[in-house]
């Protein structure tokens, strides 16, 4: 690559928040599940204004992203998915999951992938089901399946990041692993570890933000962290 980043990444302590049990960034505004209300998402401007809380789970929310359209979805232990409006406005609920959803990725044609202990779901672009499969089915049969539904390449490999703790930049080649309350960035390539950190608290998500210059992980303990990678 043209950058010599491989040598020079560091993890600096940028900025911590307490209090959200799930988080995920948002381009503009930023959508953070409140531990105090668990059942509700709040919508919070870059700036820490609140704009908006998001009801209608009837269990703890789990998580939330923002889809390629700028629409936001989240996900809970009711067993379901929630469809909103960069606004906050509800605009749909996809339901058929048996258990509490615990995590969704959303492939580069806009389907979704989302799954819960025992089944992995697939929907359409829009949101009707697909199919399903068993969580706890072969490798194999996990691989023929995505396959089948022409989502190997971006959702297979998404999935199994996922399922073992890891995120991928593309635009820094780099991978973020976690076990415990160890945090590492990996080439991607060569496997070689650029940078660690180690959180007071078992670490249960991380991903990387604004191109991957920086890198936010929650804690068990309640914390939201934010560490600038530096070149």
């Amino acid at each position: 690559p043209s950058r010599n980043w491989l040598c020079v990444y560091l993890f600096e302590y940028y900025q911590i928040a307490y209090g959200w049990a799930g988080w995920r960034w948002l381009a503009e505004p930023v959508l953070k599940s409140s531990e105090l209300e668990k059942l509700s998402l709040r919508l919070w401007s870059a700036g820490g204004t609140e704009l908006a809380t998001l009801r209608g789970h009837e269990g703890r929310v789990e998580g939330a992203l923002e889809l390629h359209d700028g629409r936001l979805l989240s996900w809970s232990w009711d067993r379901t998915l929630r469809l909103w409006a960069a606004g906050g406005a509800a605009l749909a609920t996809l339901r058929g999951h048996e258990y509490g959803v615990e995590g969704v990725l959303e492939l580069r044609d806009g389907r979704l992938l989302s799954w819960d202990r025992k089944t992995l779901r697939l929907w359409a672009v829009n949101r009707t089901p697909i199919d399903v499969i068993r969580t706890d089915t072969s490798m194999q049969a996990l691989h023929t399946w995505f396959a089948r539904h022409n989502a190997l390449e971006d959702g297979f490999k998404q999935l199994m990041r996922a399922w073992h703790g890891s995120r991928f930049a593309p635009e820094i080649n780099g991978l973020l692993q976690w076990d415990g309350n160890v945090l590492r960035l990996y080439n991607a390539e060569t496997d070689e570890e650029l940078a660690s950190f180690y959180a007071e608290s078992a670490i249960t998500d991380a991903t990387f933000l604004q191109n991957g210059e920086v890198v936010a992980l929650g804690c068990a303990s309640g914390q939201v962290i934010f560490l600038r990678v530096l070149v």
